[in-house]
């Protein structure tokens, strides 16, 4: 299921996938994050785990990968609807459109809640250009699995959509070390 959005996803308009990704590779920071439970039982990337799994760095940088704990490989098979999975709360998103993030790969099914009432939030905060405006070169992956044994660091990613006009594809991530592991 790993898919790549464009803002075409939440926003009318002839906005392709194809047309954000304006180049092959990416420089990418992978970090872990363990979601917060929250008082009403919802499990968040929030802006504080988000902060401390960055260990305060907010250096700029094209591609932000975030795998979720506990990480196991069931997370490839198993079946999200109606379960309420992990997502991003508003303000860690507008930490990674601050750090200047131009595509986030994420290990959940959505960064929205399962059910906000199609307020998608996290996206728009994502994709947001101001004044109602957004921004159509950014991308969101989600449902990247990334293995326990690959460390959180700088890596050159490579994001590979099927070349059709949508705006969301199945895609292919790569990733590879710019650092000794």
């Amino acid at each position: 299921g790993t898919h790549t959005e464009c803002v075409g996803h939440i926003i009318a308009g002839d906005y392709f996938v194809a047309d954000a990704l304006t180049k092959q590779h990416w420089i990418a920071r992978l970090v872990t994050v363990s979601p917060a439970a929250l008082d009403t039982g919802d499990l968040c990337i929030t802006y504080q785990n988000l902060l401390h799994s960055l260990d305060s760095v907010t250096e700029k940088i094209e591609a932000l990968i975030i795998r979720t704990l506990p990480n196991e490989i069931s997370k490839c098979t198993t079946d999200y609807s109606g379960a309420n999975p992990p997502y991003i709360e508003v303000e860690a998103m507008e930490l990674i459109v601050k750090m200047g993030v131009q595509h986030l790969l994420v290990d959940i099914p959505s960064v929205d809640r399962e059910q906000d009432g199609a307020k998608f939030a996290s996206h728009k905060a994502f994709w947001a250009d101001g004044d109602d405006q957004y921004s159509t070169k950014k991308t969101i992956t989600e449902l990247v699995y990334i293995d326990n044994m690959v460390k959180d660091g700088l890596y050159l990613c490579s994001i590979a959509p099927l070349r059709i006009l949508t705006d969301a594809s199945p895609s292919r991530i790569l990733i590879f070390p710019l650092q000794k592991q």
